[in-house]
């Protein structure tokens, strides 16, 4: 412990002397000589608040043809984007869902077609994208002479017709197998003329989100819901007290949605009004979701058309300052950036991807972003016009900077302690030769300098950046990584059904975040000492043992009794949390009392000493009698000293050789052969009796859907024959019997 901040004493030091040197070199030369135009970067130094991949996607409802989907679909897997929302325009004639509608007939006899939608959610579940389905706007069943912003009231029973809809949208795709990540009640209920006052306002949209809550909820209980997607911020939470009704009603709201093209001046009321209106009812798992987001608007080209400022290079630059400033607003979950693909709708400005499948310049900010590493370093900028981000992982060290000015900047990076010892050195630049569509460049990002086996232990770049332009450094340590591959770093542990953050205080620094296609978590204390950082997932379809590893950075202080930095499990059994099991490294006091929301809502039945720098857990150990296969893994940091961090990794442990021998279970292990299968025929040997005559047999993808189904008795045969329905790849089949929990191992076709 000592070492540790001892070495934590040395980081801080020298940041502090690096930054006291640039400054007084700066001051000393009035700011006008070759150091004010330097920056240093120290990777050993972590800062806070990390690149979290929170930036996701949007796209308004009018994409004709359809087929745009299918061309541009890949290009958002190089985002690294969890979430593509789109507002479905339900009843909208325009819309890309309404030949043929989604929802059809009269309110006696109301018929439903999905083959647009399911087409679109099985590429997006394909790619590991979350689809965000915003439902609107009114059902044709239930129009008022054929608008699709009018709800005839006339119909008598429309709540109950309109909670049946909703339930059915959620149903049917629970009984596919295919997963939708967000359910959204409406959108822009706010502009709607159909709105004459606030007494309508409330009778109307407030029912009609009380009625499809309750119907999603009905149709699947673990569907994510939410609302009200109010196109003005200032406008949420007032308009008739949306959240006083959602709580007086006891309505599921698990996340709270709103608008946002930021005009420089609204935008941070809009987003403490939410947050503070939230605090102040005891929302404390309720999520931030900015649904659309940009800094284009009206006034600065939103309306330019084809000479709209987001087509050019410059809107790189202007995105990454955006993004600076919304990153620091750790209360806010995730944002859907407006838009992903411009609309065929009139000359759209909004897109990132041109109507004709080119990327535009500020795809490639996106782009940059997603490549780099989560965990943020230290960096000092001594000229005015230039901001950036550094960060690094263990194998890959990164810096962009970008230019707000209107000159050209002459720069000299110097990049401190990267933590290999030699690597390979790329360059790229977004300007208006480099990585520019509309400005006549090559619109993807190119290596324009390069260096090999470089010293890592200190290495400068210098030259200039153009007035908006962008440069964008790698260094990786020869480990064969790709840039601006994303899926490189997907790390599958189990089928995760659900995030869930925990929220005491929005205002405050802290922060917890967890990746769902990395399996990390980050947690961290922000500039309090007293801070309660904590996320959870709930999964299932579980490996049968887990590595867990710790990495912590800062000063760790014991603060009280809830000081804590440790991984928690809460088993379900019957569709209820009934155990909850708590493992730590050594930060914990018996007499701990903090409030613990989800999960049994109780203290932990079981405390464990953990070596939390390396430590595998048995699941089946652990769980009741009557576990069901469901966890909640909650990953906590409280009260450990302002400014400390800890990231917490999750994967399946190549071996169980080091899982304590009072973990181990002995259970009736399964024999699955061949594996890897050049046919996709597999046999299933018992290896310690039979208990069982017949089971299930469940094949998912890595992304949790459903490809394969059958039963198989062991006493007649064990064969599984897929039928060549599966395609070359790697699946998880679920075998389950009647008297056993399901067996769930990994399978790899290889033909």
């Amino acid at each position: 412990m000592f070492l540790f901040i001892w070495k934590y004493q040395q980081k801080l030091m020298r940041k502090i002397l690096i930054e006291t040197l640039v400054l007084f070199i700066f001051l000393a030369s009035g700011g006008q000589h070759c150091f004010s135009q330097s920056i240093i970067v120290d990777y050993s130094v972590k800062v806070d608040p990390p690149l979290f991949k929170k930036f996701d996607q949007y796209n308004a409802g009018c994409i004709n043809p359809c087929s745009n989907y299918t061309r541009d679909l890949d290009k958002i897997n190089e985002l690294d984007a969890h979430s593509l929302r789109i507002d479905l325009s339900i009843g909208k004639p325009d819309g890309t869902f309404s030949n043929p509608e989604v929802v059809q007939g009269t309110p006696s006899s109301i018929k439903y077609d999905f083959r647009l939608l399911d087409d679109l959610v099985t590429k997006l579940n394909s790619r590991n994208v979350l689809p965000f389905w915003s439902w609107c706007y009114i059902p044709v069943p239930l129009q008022d002479g054929g608008d699709w912003k009018n709800l005839n009231e006339i119909i008598s029973n429309w709540p109950e017709l309109f909670k049946e809809i909703h339930k059915q949208y959620a149903l049917h795709y629970k009984n596919a197998g295919l997963r939708i990540g967000f359910h959204e009640i409406g959108n822009e209920p706010d502009l709607f003329g159909v709105f004459l006052n606030q007494d309508d306002f409330n009778k109307r949209y407030f029912g009609m989100y009380k009625n499809g809550a309750l119907g999603i909820k009905e149709g699947d209980p673990d569907a994510v819901v939410g609302g009200p997607a109010y196109a003005i911020g200032e406008f949420m939470p007032g308009a008739g007290n949306f959240l006083d009704y959602v709580q007086s009603n006891s309505l599921p709201l698990d996340f709270c949605s709103f608008h946002s093209y930021m005009d420089g001046t609204s935008w941070p009321g809009e987003m403490d009004g939410v947050a503070n209106e939230l605090d102040s009812r005891g929302f404390k798992t309720t999520d931030i979701c900015i649904d659309e987001f940009s800094w284009l608007n009206t006034a600065n080209g939103g309306n330019a058309g084809a000479q709209s400022a987001m087509n050019y290079y410059a809107a790189a630059a202007k995105t990454f300052e955006t993004m600076n400033l919304i990153l620091k607003r750790t209360d806010v979950t995730f944002i859907n950036w407006a838009q992903f693909m411009e609309s065929t709708f009139g000359d759209d400005p909004y897109g990132i991807i041109r109507k004709d499948g080119h990327r535009k310049a500020v795809f490639n900010a996106f782009k940059i972003y997603a490549d780099m590493p989560v965990e943020r370093n230290s960096m000092v900028i001594s000229n005015r016009y230039i901001n950036g981000w550094a960060s690094s992982s263990a194998h890959k060290a990164c810096l962009v900077i970008w230019n707000n000015g209107t000159t050209e900047q002459p720069i000299s990076a110097i990049l401190n302690n990267i933590v290999f010892p030699g690597g390979n050195f790329r360059l790229y630049r977004i300007d208006s030769t480099n990585a520019s569509y509309f400005s006549g460049a090559n619109e993807n990002l190119e290596v324009v300098e390069s260096q090999n086996n470089i010293n890592t232990g200190s290495f400068t770049w210098s030259g200039k950046i153009p007035p908006k332009g962008v440069v964008y450094m790698v260094i990786d340590d020869n480990s064969g990584l790709k840039d601006f591959v994303p899926d490189q770093y997907n790390n599958f542990v189990a089928k995760d059904i659900r995030t869930i953050h925990y929220y005491p205080g929005r205002r405050k620094t802290y922060y917890a975040e967890f990746d769902r296609k990395r399996w990390t978590a980050y947690l961290g204390m922000g500039t309090d000492d007293n801070s309660h950082s904590q996320v959870g997932v709930e999964a299932e379809s579980l490996p049968d043992d887990i590595e867990v590893s710790f990495v912590k950075d800062g000063m760790f202080k014991i603060i009280d009794k809830n000081s804590l930095c440790g991984l928690r499990i809460d088993y379900r059994v019957s569709g209820t949390y009934a155990k909850g099991v708590l493992f730590h490294g050594g930060i914990y006091s018996p007499d701990r009392n903090a409030a613990m929301v989800w999960g049994t809502k109780l203290q932990a039945d079981e405390v464990h000493v953990i070596n939390d720098s390396s430590y595998k857990i048995h699941f089946a150990y652990y769980a009741p009698a009557d576990w069901d296969g469901r966890i909640l893994i909650s990953f906590i940091a409280q009260n450990l000293g302002a400014n400390s961090r800890v990231k917490i990794n999750l994967k399946t442990p190549k071996d169980i050789t080091n899982i304590p021998p009072t973990q181990r279970v002995k259970k009736n292990d399964l024999l699955i052969y061949p594996n890897p299968s050049s046919d996709g025929m597999f046999h299933v040997e018992s290896q310690s009796g039979m208990e069982d005559d017949e089971y299930t047999v469940t094949i998912c993808d890595l992304p949790g859907r459903i490809c394969y189904s059958c039963s198989l008795s062991l006493n007649e045969d064990n064969e599984i024959n897929t039928n060549g329905i599966l395609k070359d790849g790697i699946y998880l089949m679920s075998l389950a019997g009647k008297n056993r929990k399901p067996t769930i191992q990994k399978i790899i076709i290889q033909k």
